[in-house]
């Protein structure tokens, strides 16, 4: 098994091409690892099983995909994603009926909660109508903790002007419009000139310290992926440095550069983190991870009861499931009804 490398996974990457009413890519939602690799392995779990860095399954890659599978199942099981992430979502069915002027509801797919709205459309045939989001004019209501905003009644049958964020008229009583929504959601934490480290001549690789090292993905990892607001920005002594000058590791919180900075440069970097997920979700992915990896090993002929040989001890693999099941419970997404 040590010599088998396993590249690691891009879990959900789909090119939808650009077709988003400013021209943009159509993005959604995207896998990925819910711990890094070093809290994994300063887990009990994994230090029990004599887990370290050195371990074949580190080495090859292949904790790496445990740990994303298993943030995966996460995915599924609460029908969400926890960290932080930006997305475009569509959706039909709704009237505006211009003579009895009602709220208009839009529910974001992923949360609650959900961080903002960042641009908001009705499509009619091939029209896009921006809808007004600004603080002091806009036509929304949010109720960020229950996932969902509310559009003003409107005030006009004018498409243009102040008086309506769209053309009622078009959308009255017939559900001709394609709603499109831009917006960001997740657990996430904003880090500015956070110190990497110093450069002595010779290193090239700086990492951030265990705790900081889930990286929010950015549009320069590949084309499909996105990013949350803004992408990553390296300093040298306060100067940013060309991204051309250095890769980053997102899932681990490393930089790399082309050429060791030189001795005493201090390096420091922006990003956003999405270490601030809850701890018991964090958890729930170790011991899934744990449990997927330790089935593998001890049980690859999938036998439905697992015994250790030389111990008194027997799992059972729908027990297991169940502990993280119990876990994740109140983060299932259960949606209102709404009005």
């Amino acid at each position: 098994m040590s010599n088998v490398t396993y590249q690691p996974i891009q879990s959900g990457s789909t090119n939808y091409g650009n077709n988003t009413p400013n021209g943009g890519q159509f993005v959604t939602f995207v896998d990925n690892p819910y711990v890094s690799q070093a809290e994994f392995l300063m887990s009990q779990e994994a230090i029990s099983l004599g887990l370290t860095s050195s371990s074949p399954i580190v080495a090859s890659g292949q904790l790496a995909n445990y740990i994303l599978q298993a943030s995966a199942w996460v995915n599924r099981y609460t029908d969400r994603w926890f960290d932080m992430q930006r997305v475009w979502e569509t959706s039909t069915g709704f009237v505006v009926r211009p003579y009895n002027p009602q709220l208009i509801t839009v529910r974001a797919r992923n949360g609650p909660p959900y961080n903002t709205i960042n641009q908001m459309y009705i499509q009619v045939l091939k029209w896009f109508i921006a809808i007004d989001l600004s603080s002091t004019t806009g036509y929304l209501q949010d109720f960020y903790d229950n996932g969902y905003c509310k559009i003003v009644p409107l005030l006009s049958n004018s498409g243009s002007g102040t008086g309506s964020p769209l053309p009622a008229a078009i959308v009255d009583r017939i559900p001709l419009g394609v709603l499109w929504m831009d917006y960001t959601s997740g657990f996430g934490t904003q880090l500015t000139k956070y110190a990497m480290g110093t450069g002595n001549g010779t290193a090239t690789v700086f990492q951030a310290a265990t705790g900081n090292q889930l990286w929010c993905q950015s549009n320069n990892l590949w084309s499909q992926q996105i990013n949350v607001l803004e992408p990553l920005t390296v300093y040298e002594n306060g100067v940013v440095v060309s991204s051309t000058n250095y890769t980053v590791d997102y899932v681990n919180g490393k930089i790399t550069f082309n050429t060791p900075p030189a001795n005493g440069v201090n390096i420091s970097a922006d990003f956003w983190t999405y270490e601030s997920i809850p701890a018991d979700v964090k958890y729930a992915t170790i011991l899934k991870a744990i449990y997927d990896f330790g089935w593998a090993a001890f049980n690859p002929m999938m036998n439905n009861n697992l015994s250790v040989p030389g111990l008194n001890i027997s799992y059972d693999k729908e027990t297991q499931t169940k502990r993280v099941e119990n876990m994740l419970e109140s983060y299932r997404l259960k949606r209102i009804t709404l009005i």
